[in-house]
C-alpha cells in the first residue's frame, strides 16, 4: 500500500520495478529473522514464521506440521495435483473436492479430520477445484481490477494507487487467508476496490463527455 500510495504502482514499468524491490526487501528481512524454537511468539518470530509458512512442508512430526501448517496443506495439495489426470489437472476436481492430508490430525477441535475443503493458500484452493484454467482465470480477473485506473502525468489518481495497492494485497492474501474465497476478513478490502472502481469509472466517463481542448485532437487514456 505504501509502494501503491507514492505512485510506484501508476504503470507497469513502475509496478515490476516496485514489485521487485519489495521482494528483495523481504528476503532480505527474511534472513535476519529469528527461527521459531519454543518459548513465546515475539513480532520478529511471527514475522519469520509467516514467510516460512508459505512455502511447501511435507514433515508430519507434529510440531512441524503446526507450526507450518498452510504449508503442509499446500504440499498435500500439490501431491492431489501431481497425481491427478490431465483433464483434472486442467479443470480440477470440482467444487466439493478435499485434499486428502494423508492422516488424521487432532488440534484440539471438536473432532479429528483428514480431509480438507477449504485451504488457506488460496490458489491451490482454487487448483484442486478448478484446475490451472482456474487459477488462471481467477488471477488475470483480479489483475484485471488494477488496469481500470487512470494515469495521470505517469503518477495516477489517487483512488487508481489506492485500488492498486488492493489488488496486491488481495493476490498476497490469497496465498495465506484463502484471498476473494475468505468470507469475513477481506469483506472491507472487497468495499474499497468497489468504491475505488466506482469512482474511476465515473471519473472515466466524465473525461468521454468533456470536449477536447482547443489544439488538441484526443484526450490520452488509461495506462
Amino acid at each position: 500500500m505504501v509502494l501503491a500510495w507514492l505512485g510506484y504502482l501508476a504503470n507497469t514499468r513502475k509496478a515490476i520495478v516496485g514489485v521487485l524491490v519489495f521482494g528483495a526487501f523481504i528476503a532480505a528481512i527474511w534472513q535476519v529473522l529469528p527461527e521459531y524454537n519454543g518459548g513465546p511468539l515475539t513480532l520478529a518470530v511471527k514475522l519469520r514464521r509467516s514467510l516460512d509458512e508459505v512455502l511447501l512442508t511435507d514433515g508430519f512430526d507434529p510440531t512441524q506440521m503446526l507450526l507450518n501448517w498452510r504449508g503442509f496443506e499446500a504440499y498435500n495439495a500439490q501431491l492431489m495435483f501431481d497425481n491427478a489426470s490431465l483433464g483434472r489437472k486442467l479443470f480440477g476436481h470440482g467444487l466439493g473436492a478435499a485434499v486428502d492430508l494423508g492422516t488424521t490430525i487432532d488440534i484440539g477441535g471438536d473432532e479429528p479430520f483428514r480431509f480438507l475443503p477449504i485451504l488457506h493458500n488460496g490458489f491451490y484452493n482454487v487448483l484442486i477445484k478448478y484446475g490451472i484454467v482456474g487459477v488462471g482465470i481467477y488471477t488475470v480477473a483480479v489483475l484485471r481490477l488494477a488496469l481500470m485506473g487512470m494515469a495521470v502525468d505517469g503518477r495516477g489518481l489517487l483512488e487508481d494507487r489506492i485500488l492498486r495497492g488492493l489488488i496486491i494485497v488481495v493476490l498476497l492474501s490469497t496465498a495465506v487467508i484463502t484471498g476473494l474465497y475468505n468470507k469475513s476478513v477481506l469483506h472491507g478490502v472487497e468495499l474499497i476496490i468497489a468504491w475505488a472502481i466506482g469512482l474511476l469509472s465515473r471519473y472515466k466517463e466524465t473525461m468521454r463527455t468533456l470536449p477536447a481542448p482547443s489544439g488538441v485532437s484526443d484526450i490520452p487514456r488509461s495506462a
